[in-house]
């Protein structure tokens, strides 16, 4: 990763520009040709580096369920276990904690039935795993971007 691309990777955490060309925008913004700005951010999702790009909305008001799920397993499992986590689409992020349990993961469904039936089809890949579903009964909103040119680990929210 490059200067330009952690410029760019910093811009395209907020505010991504809702127009016919938001690749063009950026582009101009950052001083570089849209066609270079497409390439990156190819290159960054293929790389791994970036995951998703799209927006980010709140689910019970589009008539969606969500929840945290905090599962216990063994440490040599977790790489197994978060990739398996990781194909189902209404998983947004996994992450390892150190802790007895450790492994979470946050998951958005359409239905009530949908979300079960995920949790189910994850129980079934890690038999022998612990798993709690935490849904949330109150809502934070934690704005967390980070300034990856210069490298400050304070989120760009904070400052």
């Amino acid at each position: 990763m490059d200067e330009s691309d952690a410029k760019l990777l910093t811009r395209i955490q907020s505010r991504f520009p809702i127009e016919p060309r938001p690749f063009r925008r950026l582009g101009v913004e950052l001083g570089m040709p849209e066609q270079e700005v497409l390439a990156r951010i190819r290159r960054l999702s293929s790389s791994g580096l970036i995951r998703r790009l799209g927006a980010t909305f709140h689910p019970g008001p589009l008539g969606y369920v969500s929840t945290l799920v905090g599962m216990q397993l063994p440490v040599a499992r977790i790489e197994e276990i978060a990739a398996v986590i990781g194909r189902f689409p209404e998983v947004t992020h996994n992450y390892e904690r150190e802790d007895d349990w450790n492994l979470w993961f946050t998951l958005t469904a359409e239905s009530a039935e949908r979300l079960e039936a995920v949790l189910d089809a994850i129980r079934r890949e890690a038999p022998g795993c612990r798993l709690i579903s935490l849904p949330a009964t109150k809502r934070y909103k934690l704005r967390v971007e980070f300034d990856l040119v210069r490298r400050d680990p304070r989120s760009l929210a904070d400052r």
